[in-house]
């Protein structure tokens, strides 16, 4: 009689496949970039189209977790498609794969601002393979996994917050908040500035790890989302309310209090350490209230 074999344990359970959908008019692109998302294990094209408005018919009717979009299509472009993309698909993430999306540059910016979680600039012809489909997937991977997080709300969209008590400790009045963050940090920020209570009028100091030629552009990507006025800070700019200052790419904010009024410092201008890129999944988010030091 044949002994009964032992049951085998349940296996132990592995990582959901992350469903990839890639948006781009050429068909080469588009080829190529099937065979290095298949590729990789734990991810899966579940859609490969030419425009942007294929893809919003496939969000209508199936999840994506991961959107890879050009910016450079016929009809609607990629920066014009993305609100539509991430209202029809709440909970993908957005990477924007295109030529102009140098790192840092405007057309970034501009994407991140808006809701994308990543950027990546494509390579040319002939250099989709070694390092770059590493990164990619890499990129495609790490977003994901991530966890749901809301998106950013165009100042035009906002509703009214019902007021509720001012969290701020101690009797000192609220004097400046300060935020710093990655390159990854922007939409964390353009959240961060949506669901500020608009009684809060202190000024806000940011320190931006952006490449320097483009902190004016980022500048004015801000305004776009708060009623604040946005300025790249220079020395002995004076501090403020209901004012944003950002640092210049190569360097930090330092304020130095003159009695009641304060200003940036000369010594901001001083060399900062070169801004290195970060993931998406910003690693640093600060903010927080002190003395005009802050």
């Amino acid at each position: 009689m044949a002994r009964p074999q032992p049951l085998d344990p349940d296996p132990e359970p592995t990582a959901r496949t992350v469903r990839v959908m890639l948006v781009d008019d050429s068909l080469v692109v588009r080829s190529i970039l099937e065979r290095i998302v298949d590729q990789q294990p734990g991810l899966q094209v579940c859609a490969s189209v030419a425009s942007a408005h294929d893809a919003l018919a496939f969000l209508a009717r199936e999840p994506v977790d991961v959107v890879v979009l050009d910016i450079e299509m016929p009809g609607m472009n990629g920066i014009d498609a993305l609100p539509h993309i991430l209202e029809r698909a709440a909970r993908a993430r957005v990477l924007i794969l295109s030529s102009n999306c140098v790192e840092g540059g405007p057309a970034a910016i501009e994407a991140l601002a808006l809701g994308a979680s990543d950027t990546l600039a494509k390579p040319g012809r002939g250099s989709f393979s070694g390092r770059f489909a590493e990164v990619l997937t890499e990129r495609i991977l790490s977003l994901g996994q991530q966890q749901d997080y809301p998106a950013p709300v165009p100042v035009a969209e906002r509703r009214a917050a019902p007021p509720v008590a001012l969290a701020v400790e101690g009797d000192q009045p609220l004097e400046c908040i300060a935020v710093a963050a990655s390159t990854g940090g922007i939409p964390a920020f353009a959240n961060f500035l949506a669901h500020l209570d608009p009684r809060i009028t202190a000024p806000i100091l940011l320190t931006q790890h952006l490449p320097d030629a483009f902190m004016e552009f980022y500048a004015k990507q801000i305004a776009t989302m708060t009623d604040r006025r946005a300025l790249v800070a220079a020395d002995g700019m004076v501090i403020e309310p209901g004012h944003i200052y950002l640092a210049p790419g190569d360097a930090h904010i330092v304020v130095v209090a003159h009695g009641r009024r304060k200003t940036i410092a000369p010594s901001t201008m001083a060399a900062a350490p070169r801004p290195t890129r970060c993931s998406v999944r910003w690693r640093r988010f600060m903010a927080k209230a002190g003395s005009a030091s802050c």
